[in-house]
């Protein structure tokens, strides 16, 4: 992310949502045992947090 011009702090922020973010997801399979809903999840939690 800092390669692509985002600051140190913006990328560190960005880590923080998106391993959040799975840990939550990933919590949500082991408890649900849903694989596809959390599979598309994961998937665009990422997709989002590449885009910014």
């Amino acid at each position: 992310m800092i390669r692509s011009g985002i600051s140190a702090q913006d990328a560190r922020e960005n880590a923080t949502v998106a391993v959040s973010g799975l840990r939550g997801i990933l919590l949500d399979r082991l408890v649900t045992g849903d694989v596809a809903r959390t599979d598309r999840s994961a998937s665009r939690l990422i997709e989002q947090v590449a885009a910014e």
